[in-house]
């Protein structure tokens, strides 16, 4: 394996954890077309590999572009599904409601207001206020059971 081709010492399929090596940087796009043309049939074969002579250029398959476009499209359709996941969970996240008042605080809220303000002018007397409060649970209000001195503190 001379060191100018894709596929030498170092990037190769000679063990499991070269080939795993090798197809992660395929699957990053890291030149993955010049690995697959080196897998290809036609190129001069390791000195080192069993192969009869005379046949010293039958290194490689056809099955490598099949293989390599298939593996890399496979590859691409995960990752860009994985970025769209942490994009969609984090807005997701970013959008959920964490407040604790609900729809029936502020129900129960127009309702008491509205009877310290019948006219709906939007305003109550000062002294109503405490009171208003005492009647509105929590979180809102007081609650009926807060003491009215601690409410007026």
């Amino acid at each position: 394996m001379r060191d100018n081709n894709q596929i030498n010492r170092n990037n190769n399929f000679q063990t499991f954890p070269q080939a795993v090596l090798l197809l992660f940087r395929c699957a990053t796009g890291e030149a993955w077309q010049e690995i697959m043309l080196a897998c290809l049939p036609g190129k001069l074969c390791d000195p080192e590999s069993d192969y009869s002579p005379g046949e010293e250029y039958t290194c490689g398959s056809n099955f490598a572009i099949v293989y390599f476009i298939s593996f890399y499209m496979l590859c691409a359709f995960l990752i860009i599904n994985l970025f769209v996941a942490v994009i969609m969970d984090n807005f997701d996240y970013l959008t959920r409601d964490w407040s604790i008042l609900g729809p029936h605080h502020l129900d129960e809220f127009k309702r008491i207001w509205s009877e310290y303000d019948p006219e709906a002018k939007g305003r109550i007397k000062h002294l109503d206020v405490v009171t208003l409060l005492r009647r509105i649970q929590p979180p809102l209000g007081f609650g009926k059971l807060c003491p009215h001195r601690v409410a007026c503190k």
